[in-house]
């Protein structure tokens, strides 16, 4: 009798098991269909536009697909990685030219140079300034030198408004917080209502010689839409 119980006990779990693979190659079926047609709405659903390489581009990023491919990753890029991508290249071509322009007018080190040049892009971005006008104050009054300073009060890089009674710190010769600096001033002139020749005058005549202040601005005018030029590509 108690054979027979167990025999039975040994067929029930054994069609027990049998069930529970059978419910999971069904949820695993399931699965699959889901999947297939997730990704059959995907390739032809409506207004979708997609194609079996849109969905690559999603699920690989560009970076890998050029390492995968060996091939330039602008091939491979979908609509809007290309439009970032060529925008990147432009930016970095553009800082470039005007970068080299500097340091070979200026004779400063390229490896210097582009850095200011970055630097200007960076703070003219977050400032709301032309980075151009920017490194054309810098060129011309200071030919790039951070530690500049004459006896009008002028300092730094952009030959930023002292006076006697500011302690200067490392702060004021630092490139970078230097160049904010004058950014700020130039954004708080033009913003008043002055125009770019009245601003640029305003900026420097503090800081120029008596008989100066208005080569000062001539020479930076000039700079400005030189640089404007070379980093539009227009020379």
């Amino acid at each position: 009798m108690n054979q027979y119980i167990f025999d039975k006990l040994q067929v029930l779990n054994l069609h027990k098991m049998d069930l529970l693979a059978t419910l999971k190659r069904c949820g695993q079926s399931m699965i699959a269909l889901l999947v297939a047609a997730v990704l059959a709405v995907w390739l032809i659903g409506p207004k979708t536009g997609a194609g079996l390489f849109d969905l690559a581009h999603y699920l690989v990023p560009a970076e890998a697909r050029a390492i995968i491919l060996r091939t330039d990753s602008a091939e491979i890029l979908t609509a809007d990685e290309s439009t970032k991508f060529y925008e990147k290249n432009i930016v970095e071509i553009n800082d470039q030219k005007v970068s080299e322009y500097l340091a070979n007018k200026y004779q400063v080190s390229k490896i210097i140079t582009i850095n200011i040049v970055r630097d200007a892009r960076l703070i003219g971005q977050e400032v709301g300034v032309d980075p151009h006008l920017i490194l054309s104050i810098a060129a011309t009054q200071t030919r790039l030198n951070p530690y500049y300073k004459n006896e009008k009060g002028g300092l730094g890089i952009m030959k930023i408004s002292s006076n006697e009674k500011t302690i200067h710190t490392n702060e004021d010769i630092d490139t970078r917080k230097n160049m904010k600096k004058g950014a700020i001033a130039i954004k708080k002139l033009l913003s008043t209502g002055y125009s770019l020749e009245e601003t640029i005058l305003e900026y420097v005549k503090d800081v120029s010689n008596k008989n100066t202040p208005t080569a000062n601005k001539n020479l930076i005018i000039k700079e400005y839409y030189q640089m404007q030029k070379i980093g539009l590509g227009d020379t």
